[in-house]
């Protein structure tokens, strides 16, 4: 069997062949968590703040985070924001799951809660129904 030589790092394999629509979410996620992240003096990347720390200003984050027109987000959109959160910190080696790993217990405590007060007001129970089609 014969393997050609590559110029690609892995990385760059994997990157080049990821969703495009994925990677401008996830670009778009870490945005918004930067700038709430500069609110509280924190200046550190991400993989570089310890998971305590992180899980704690990810709770308050996902507490707090509205949309631009002061709406809520869905259950669904804030449980995607988590997943960039994870694939940007799997990128950098960071070794901890925001989704599974103990150490961000606080964080999904407020993702749960989120969801609860989400559902209450409405919101993620709605069925994607189209209108009927009436003849006129």
């Amino acid at each position: 069997m014969r393997f050609p030589e590559s110029s690609k790092s892995t990385y760059e394999f994997v990157t080049d062949n990821e969703n495009k629509n994925t990677m401008l979410k996830t670009v778009g996620h870490e945005k918004l968590l930067q700038t709430f992240l500069k609110t509280k003096q924190e200046n550190r990347e991400l993989h570089n703040i310890p998971a305590f720390e992180l899980d704690n200003h990810l709770a308050v984050f996902v507490m707090r985070i509205k949309q631009k027109n002061g709406s809520d987000y869905e259950p669904v959109t804030l449980r995607s924001i988590l997943g960039s959160f994870e694939r940007i910190l799997n990128m950098s080696k960071y070794g901890i799951s925001v989704v599974h790993g103990h150490e961000f217990t606080q964080t999904r405590q407020c993702l749960n809660t989120k969801y609860k007060v989400s559902k209450q007001a409405g919101k993620g129970s709605r069925p994607k129904t189209s209108d009927e089609i009436t003849a006129t």
